[in-house]
């Protein structure tokens, strides 16, 4: 009982902590149509670390009893990659790519785009039984 509710703390902390990175990054998004990159990659980390959460409360813990909490949950974890990762695109499409630390900063943001769809995916169906 103690690891469900220590997952559920986790999983709990994570989405406050995206929900915070979003809300603080969507003056920047209003205003100019483009966010930075490491904000991007706030926003694919911290998906990423609640799939992870996610899954494993699912699939070692057997904590089943909110399921349907569960699929809303990665359904809006992929619908939150999607929607930045066409920011994201956007960006790189209205300004270029850079040089530097900020071409850096450009590739590990659609890597980490790219690997966080791909993740919460596999792992929605590793955990959800979805096919």
């Amino acid at each position: 009982m103690k690891k469900i509710t220590i997952y559920r703390i986790l999983i709990t902390i994570s989405v406050l902590l995206l929900i915070l990175s979003i809300i603080f990054s969507l003056p920047e998004i209003i205003t100019d149509g483009t966010l930075s990159f490491q904000s991007l990659n706030n926003v694919f980390g911290n998906a990423i670390i609640i799939t992870l959460f996610l899954t494993h409360n699912i699939i070692k813990n057997k904590d089943i009893k909110i399921y349907n909490l569960y699929k809303i949950l990665f359904r809006s974890l992929i619908i939150i990659s999607v929607i930045f990762c066409g920011i994201m695109s956007y960006t790189i499409l209205k300004i270029g790519f850079l040089s530097g630390q900020d071409l850096f900063w450009q590739i590990s943001s659609v890597i980490s785009g790219i690997i966080s769809i791909i993740f919460i995916k596999y792992s929605q169906q590793k955990a959800l039984k979805i096919e």
